[in-house]
């Protein structure tokens, strides 16, 4: 593959490398989950019940025939499963369900148990099939490239769904186990002593000072200051010869006195540190072959070497659910074993990063996709990369105005002091992510705003064409200069209406999300399945420059897991530790250097804020104070980039042939009217009622608001509306009969999927474009000062 930026349009370019998301199950298993005979029979009954003198159907009559097909369908959905495919997402998943499996695939009575088991498995088979998640071998990835050479969509399945898997260690479990070596006492005289990356040391031996971030400047005494500079990831052992050599402490136990009470006061770290990167278990293991004492290190390579091989073992199950099944327990047990803490993290959330391990895999399939499909929705996707660019510009200018209030603050309360990014960086987290009113929230409400000015006047009429809102376009959403390199980056998920892909350039095409700001294929979960990983790194470092700042979170920090970590780093980049709590794990040799926050002194100039490192030589160079924290706001740009109202109603919107929203209705629990039945034929009538009272397609997704992802619901499908009223139910229980929920149109539907196996068979899937916005050429990518 190849990575230049091709032209769309003059202003819109696009990376040649293109991503293919798709589910691992295929469409047909939520399709014969469809029962249209028993809805249009119900709604028959359900009118001429409410009109006087017609006759109808006993309600016995209608409550058996939801029930007989609610039971049918489970033992189609246990059918379905019965290839082994299922058996081993679930082992991935939450192996407990693999006994819902069985319990359905069984004969039995209709029973309680019996149902909740089926309403269980359908929930998986909502995911698996109806969405593209990437996740294991049942949420394969495929990579492919743009051509001029290609009309539409090439497709050429292969034999089978996976065509490489590979296995990873949750960061979390390396960081129990690094825990559990740090609290160990055989360990005890061979944990390295690190600095920790709020705390900085300014002035000479005989009169440093150690600055903290976020508390008064410490004066160090000369045993202290090096002590301090020493400790590298040495012993302490190793650092009291040194200092004892060169005159600065009399005896060893001065030195071990010493650190003792700079642990404790906060000035130094002392135990193994691994970072949330996927390399956690490299980098804890680089530490290890450092310890002095042989036994010990060789105990300590013993139980890494356990826990590999038991990885190993499970990456080798691959294809068989048993073997998976044996392979998970082993390496579990050993966890528990070496660690003595619980072999699962985050208990009970869906979408978080629970098992001690991770599947990713790569789809078996050849594509390759025209470019006449991406021109063919060039102008409306200019449209939408116009509102995000203003978006990104809007952002960046409201926290702008944030930070220079709060630098105003500090610098007025700093007595002359220079202000610290430290400093600065505790002040504004505080309002990214604390509580009540956020600036976020009033831009977001401005762009739906402008958004409505753009299209609202036209869209009573049907499509709208984007040559007649361009002039408008560019009044209410202005060029403005990027706030941050990745703010040229707006990347859209496309799905294709259509089931042949050779058309592709003719259909309807959806916008699923589109990512403001946000390189998005700079993720360790896609670029792991990449063939072309240099060229990647050598295009982002063309479009985003070679001096980034890159976040590099600390464990446990929200929505960041070693899958998500960005993977196309530059060796000229910086690591920006800015948590004032933050612990650095030590880098590799590879590894670009470390930018602390604590060494960055921020000061207005001509061009805003900047933050300026200190450095042994004097100083060094200077970001924008914005650049600092984009990595933090584009986690708001993608969130918040969403052009839907707060109307109980909002109509699909389609400029030329890009559906831009789907439609969507709003209303809440209490309106379903399951929330006070649990009886399977009474939440069927009432959900029937409620859609033709709506005016709801048969296939939709509902959202509710205190969960993370939509669910797949078929009207017509008795398993599929007890599936949904029981996560309704459970929601108003918890949340109150109120609590917002969200319907949208599937689009595409089941039958207008483009992604085929060898056998035929459809899948969902969505192509994702990484795309510049360059409406004046193009920004300077390297924004560093001088």
């Amino acid at each position: 593959m190849t990575d230049p930026l091709l032209l769309v349009r003059p202003d819109i370019g696009v990376w040649q490398t293109v991503l293919v998301r798709s589910a691992g199950f295929p469409t047909d298993v939520l399709s014969g989950l469809s029962n249209p005979q028993l809805a249009s029979w119900v709604d028959a009954q359900q009118t001429a019940a409410a009109a006087p003198d017609s006759a109808t159907d006993s309600p016995d009559q209608v409550a058996e025939a939801i029930d007989q097909s609610f039971f049918a369908q489970g033992q189609a959905l246990a059918r379905a499963g019965a290839g082994g495919l299922l058996a081993e997402a679930l082992t991935w998943q939450n192996r407990p369900a693999l006994s819902t499996l069985a319990r359905v695939s069984s004969a039995g009575p209709r029973n309680r148990k019996r149902r909740k088991a089926i309403r269980t498995l359908a929930r998986y088979w909502q995911r698996y099939c109806a969405k593209s998640e990437t996740i294991g071998f049942f949420g394969p990835i495929a990579w492919t490239e743009l051509s001029d050479e290609v009309s539409g969509i090439q497709v050429k399945p292969g034999e089978g769904l996976v065509r490489s898997r590979w296995v990873c260690w949750e960061d979390w479990a390396i960081g129990q186990l690094t825990a559990t070596f740090n609290a160990d006492p055989v360990f005890a005289a061979e944990l390295p002593l690190y600095l920790p990356s709020y705390v900085s040391i300014r002035g000479d031996a005989a009169a440093a000072t150690a600055v903290v971030a976020g508390g008064n400047p410490v004066q160090l005494t000369e045993l202290e200051t090096g002590l301090l500079r020493s400790c590298t990831g040495r012993t302490v052992a190793g650092v009291a010869d040194e200092l004892v050599a060169a005159g600065k402490a009399r005896t060893a136990d001065d030195v071990a006195v010493t650190v003792d009470a700079m642990v404790s006061r906060g000035l130094l770290i002392r135990g193994f540190q691994v970072s949330s990167r996927p390399t956690a278990m490299q980098e804890l293991r680089g530490q290890v072959d450092r310890i002095g004492d042989d036994a010990v290190r060789a105990a300590a390579l013993r139980t890494l070497d356990l826990l590999d091989t038991d990885l190993r073992a499970v990456a080798a199950a691959a294809g068989d659910a048993t073997a998976l099944g044996r392979a998970l327990d082993t390496l579990e047990h050993h966890f528990v074993e070496q660690t003595s803490a619980a072999p699962s993290h985050h208990h009970g959330q869906t979408y978080a990063g629970r098992s001690l391990c991770y599947e990713d895999a790569t789809r078996e399939v050849n594509l390759q996709i025209g470019m006449d499909v991406v021109r063919s929705i060039a102008d409306p996707l200019r449209l939408v990369m116009m509102a995000a660019s203003w978006f990104c510009a809007a952002l960046a200018e409201a926290y702008g105005r944030i930070c220079d209030e709060l630098f105003d603050d500090l610098e007025a309360d700093a007595g002359g002091r220079p202000v610290l990014m430290s400093d600065l960086l505790f002040m504004v987290t505080g309002v990214l992510f604390g509580g009540g009113e956020r600036p976020i929230d009033g831009v977001q409400a401005e762009l739906v705003s402008r958004w409505e000015q753009l299209i609202g006047s036209e869209r009573a009429s049907g499509p709208l064409r984007a040559a007649d809102l361009l002039d408008r376009g560019k009044r209410l959403f202005p060029v403005t200069r990027s706030p941050w390199p990745a703010a040229t980056f707006h990347c859209p998920d496309l799905q294709f209406v259509t089931s042949d892909p050779e058309r592709a350039a003719d259909c309807l095409v959806v916008l699923g999300e589109l990512h403001a700001g946000w390189a998005t294929f700079d993720s360790f979960a896609l670029l792991a399945g990449a063939d072309n990983l240099e060229q990647l790194r050598a295009a982002a470092a063309r479009d985003l420059g070679t001096h980034r700042v890159r976040l590099l979170p600390p464990p446990g920090w929200p929505r960041t897991t070693g899958r998500l970590a960005e993977w196309l780093i530059n060796p000229t980049d910086r690591l920006f530790a800015f948590t004032a709590d933050h612990v650095v794990a030590p880098s590799s040799a590879e590894s670009p250097p470390l930018l602390r926050s604590v060494d960055l002194v921020v000061r207005r100039t001509e061009h805003g804020l900047l933050a300026t490192e200190l450095t042994p030589d004097g100083e060094g160079r200077s970001w924008p104070v914005l650049e600092l924290l984009a990595d933090l706001l584009a986690i708001y740009s993608v969130d918040a980039f969403k052009f839907t109202s707060t109307r109980a109603h909002q109509p699909r919107v389609t400029i030329d042939n890009l559906v831009v929203t789907r439609e969507q209705w709003r209303s809440d629990c209490a309106a379903t009217g399951v929330v006070d039945t649990a009886d399977c034929a009474e939440q069927y009538l009432a959900l029937r009622a409620w859609r033709r009272a709506n005016g709801f397609p048969e296939r939709v997704f509902v959202k509710l608001s205190t969960e993370v992802k939509p669910v797949y619901l078929d009207f017509s499908s008795p398993v599929l509306v007890s599936s949904a009223a029981a996560m309704i139910r459970s929601a108003a229980l918890e949340h109150g009969a109120q609590t917002a929920l969200t319907v949208s149109e599937m689009l595409p539907d089941l039958d207008a999927n483009w992604l085929p196996d060898a056998d035929g068979r459809r899948y969902v899937s969505e192509v994702r474009l990484q795309c510049r916005y360059l409406p004046d050429g193009g920004p300077t990518a390297e924004r560093a000062m001088p």
